[in-house]
């Protein structure tokens, strides 16, 4: 084999050697990439979790803090219903008389 053979075949030695190391390189980076992507999909879940658990809390207040005027809203009326019917009572007993 010539001088020149042998660095050509010490070149394309090095050469697959640099390829076989930026392939590795190249799936390493991969795998972290893929690993980012990974973890930021499973903090963007948990995130959209405790959005979903607060929405339904603040949804329950919400429901219970109606509940809670629309029963009172129907006491007043049946106490103002009451006492126009007392009302209305008394004039008919007057008007009667």
């Amino acid at each position: 084999m010539t001088e020149f053979e042998i660095a050509t075949l010490e070149f394309t030695r090095i050469s697959l050697w640099i390829s076989a190391i930026h392939a590795f390189i190249s799936l390493i980076v991969g795998a972290g990439q893929c690993a980012l992507i990974l973890y930021g999909l499973r903090l963007m879940q948990r995130g959209s979790e405790r959005r979903e658990e607060q929405s339904k809390r603040q949804h329950e207040e919400t429901m219970a803090d109606l509940d809670t005027r629309h029963r009172e809203s129907m006491r007043a009326l049946e106490a103002r219903h009451r006492e126009s019917m007392r009302a209305l009572e008394a004039l008919i007993e007057r008007t009667a008389k």
